[in-house]
């Protein structure tokens, strides 16, 4: 079960995560390029329930945006 944050590589960074995937649970047809999905650790994938819109994607760590920001499980 492998779960990913969905981002715009070919954006700046921070790049905001624009989509959530789990495949574990999902079967998708396709899915975006693998330049744009950040594999996720369970940690990370419970953390992004209480903010689904405040995460961003910085050298390949997700971290929530906002002014307390942080990476989570480097």
């Amino acid at each position: 079960m492998t779960q990913y944050a969905y981002f715009d590589s070919t954006k700046p960074a921070p790049q905001n995560v624009i989509g959530w995937y789990d495949t574990g649970v999902l079967n998708y047809e396709t899915l975006p390029s693998p330049n744009d999905l950040l594999e996720l650790t369970p940690e990370q994938w419970r953390a992004h329930f209480a903010n689904p819109s405040g995460w961003a994607v910085i050298n390949d760590k997700l971290i929530a945006s906002g002014p307390s920001a942080s990476i989570v499980n480097t």
